[in-house]
């Protein structure tokens, strides 16, 4: 979305140069100022936007690692409650001992389960999302380049 929205701004400076009228016995163009400063405006609200789809990602880890943590200890605390209530039978003591280790364990496991998923996605949507701000940033510099090339060839 991001990289499309730029690939058309470098597509709009590239025709306000080629729109340009060459300076005669020199290798200069001139060109319309507003429409190159417009363009260069937009371009700069664009890349910006990668940089909170980061933050927004960060923001989502940090509540998906929160839940995760609020559900473990929700299923720590219940497994602690239903050790209580099996204690509470004497004759069932040391199976709810055993059962209750389980089910503690059996937490932590799913609780360290959850987190680490929810680290995989953020590292993978980081990572998609450092390769799309490298697409953009080469966009830019080819656009550069070709504005370059074109001022020279002229």
């Amino acid at each position: 979305m991001i990289t499309i929205e730029l690939q058309q701004l470098i597509n709009q400076l590239e025709n306000v140069v080629s729109q340009g009228k060459r300076v005669p016995l020199s290798q200069s163009i001139m060109v319309d100022e507003e429409s190159m400063r417009r363009i260069i405006d937009q371009m700069r609200v664009s890349v910006p936007d990668i940089i909170k789809q980061a933050e927004r990602t960060l923001g989502e880890r940090d509540r998906i690692i929160a839940q995760a943590n609020e559900e473990a200890s929700r299923i720590v605390q219940l497994a602690r409650e239903q050790a209580t209530d099996l204690m509470e039978h004497h004759e069932l003591a040391e199976a709810a001992r055993q059962r209750a280790n389980e089910i503690i364990t059996e937490a932590e496991r799913d609780a360290g389960a959850v987190r680490a998923d929810a680290d995989r996605y953020v590292i993978n949507t980081l990572a998609g999302l450092g390769e799309q701000l490298a697409r953009v940033q080469h966009e830019v510099e080819n656009g550069i380049k070709a504005l370059h090339a074109s001022a020279e060839a002229g």
